[in-house]
């Protein structure tokens, strides 16, 4: 099998060669369109025209293509990471796995396969040796259930990069006016990054504040804060130019929203010694997202009978499951977007059938879109239960709305976050400034550290395959996407 490995383009053509794979790898697609214009080969043109659409999230258009080349080696794993991307399992089965050249892309495709509709116990049951796609995979759920996430992989590819890089000047930064950088990858599918509107609520005033998203489907947001603070927008970049933008920033302190991300610049942050992760930040300082930035609402009062759960029930365990059943009555709605799988669903309605749930009494809701339609939809119902998938705004979104909650959640975080919060005697607002208050002082008594700038060696980490080199992108879901060899 293959193998994940950092490699350099400092002294290849990789970056000014025109080629189709060159100019996927540059995100130039308007060139793409016009490379794929000369391909005489069909089997090609459909490769990378699937790709072209894939990539920008035309997901329709894609699958047009990928159903044309399911028996090509490229199409098959590519084929995988956009029926993961559009809920389209449905159409695998186990012919597309018994050979394939591209062995560990396969692997990791087909490992995301079985997390997106079997879920974290047949996780548990399957021996897995972990790549570094895998072991972030996994980490998503890990951390949804308050288990310790995995490192492995992800230090022997920072080990790599640490040994490749040339530093080339260093300074100590010590900012009268602290500044804070939020480094980004991926909102839509890790919805914890979403308290970046509650956070920059809350240092814009005294701090100031840059963000770098690494993301192409972040437009949007960029838009909504640019006017507030500084925005970078760091996407398809090297490791080490994402490092010396941040040196140049000259940023005290950088809050890492994308540590568990599965896009893996965070690579590019093992040289930024104030760097602390989301998830340990919200530990200290568990500030909800309560801000109107995200979601404006005033409750109207009138709840409906109903007890939603929410979360990503790929999480849920069987005793999880039966608690739920005993502790509910009436009917109980099952919302989350690991429904969207038709798979999923049929594995989790006859999973719970098999636990004794009265299914007249059940209904189960793919994820509700738009957000504004989620959000109205919980706003009605009388209870939510908050499961061992749902993430820490969830627990927020659910407060937000007034609803009455039961947490069922083994994540640490999100108990210590409710418990505190609804235990204290005093008002829930004076609780939240407490906490706002002990991070901003925690920011103001940040002190100098050192920065570094590196040599430019074009660092990405590259896929090999009896050792020939593959160019590889992937999906904020984890999936391998190979560009070519």
């Amino acid at each position: 099998m293959g193998y994940y490995r950092i490699v350099s383009d400092e002294n290849r053509d990789l970056v000014n060669t025109d080629s189709v794979k060159n100019f996927f790898v540059r995100r130039d697609f308007l060139s793409v369109e016009d490379e794929i214009k000369k391909i005489s080969d069909k089997e090609n043109r459909n490769i990378n025209k699937a790709l072209i659409y894939h990539v920008l999230g035309k997901y329709v258009e894609a699958n047009r293509y990928y159903e044309k080349l399911k028996g090509n080696d490229i199409g098959c794993i590519n084929y995988f990471a956009c029926c993961h991307r559009y809920f389209d399992y449905s159409k695998l089965n186990t012919t597309y796995l018994i050979e394939n050249k591209y062995e560990l892309a396969l692997y990791n495709n087909y490992f995301n396969y079985l997390v997106a509709t079997k879920g974290i116990e047949e996780v548990d049951n399957t021996d897995v040796k972990h790549t570094i796609f895998t072991e972030q995979i996994v980490n998503d759920l890990y951390y949804k259930i308050g288990r310790p996430v995995l490192h492995e992989q992800n230090d022997v590819l920072k080990k790599q990069y640490l040994d490749n890089i040339e530093i080339q000047e260093k300074k100590v930064v010590t900012n009268k006016k602290r500044k804070v950088g939020m480094f980004v990858t991926d909102i839509q599918r890790h919805k914890d990054s979403a308290i970046i509107y509650e956070l920059v609520e809350c240092l814009k005033e005294k701090y100031d504040i840059i963000i770098y998203f690494n993301n192409i489907f972040a437009n949007k947001l960029i838009k909504m804060f640019e006017g507030i603070c500084t925005v970078r927008y760091v996407v398809n970049m090297y490791f080490e130019e994402i490092n010396n933008i941040i040196y140049d920033d000259e940023i005290d302190l950088l809050i890492d929203f994308a540590e568990l991300g599965l896009r893996n610049n965070n690579l590019a942050l093992s040289l930024v010694k104030n760097c602390i992760s989301l998830h340990e930040l919200l530990f200290l300082f568990p500030i909800l997202l309560e801000t109107d930035l995200y979601y404006s609402y005033k409750s109207s009062g009138n709840k409906e009978d109903i007890t939603c759960v929410i979360g990503d029930f790929r999480c849920l365990t069987d005793d999880e499951l039966i608690r739920i059943n005993k502790k509910i009555s009436g009917t109980i709605v099952f919302e989350s977007h690991a429904l969207d799988e038709k798979i999923f669903m049929d594995f989790f309605k006859k999973k719970i059938k098999s636990l004794g749930y009265n299914m007249d009494r059940v209904v189960l809701k793919p994820g509700i879109l738009p957000f504004s339609k989620y959000m109205n939809y919980l706003s009605v119902c009388k209870n939510i239960v908050i499961s061992s998938g749902a993430s820490y705004v969830e627990l927020s979104e659910a407060i937000k709305c007034g609803a009455n909650i039961l947490v069922m959640s083994d994540n640490s975080l999100i108990k210590k976050t409710y418990g505190i919060y609804f235990g204290k005697k005093e008002k829930k607002e004076s609780y939240s400034e407490e906490n706002k208050k002990e991070l901003l002082r925690f920011i103001s008594e940040t002190v100098g550290t050192e920065r570094y700038r590196i040599k430019n060696k074009k660092s990405r980490i590259a896929y090999f395959e009896k050792e020939k080199e593959m160019t590889i992108s992937n999906t904020c879901n984890g999936d391998i996407i190979i560009l070519g060899e």
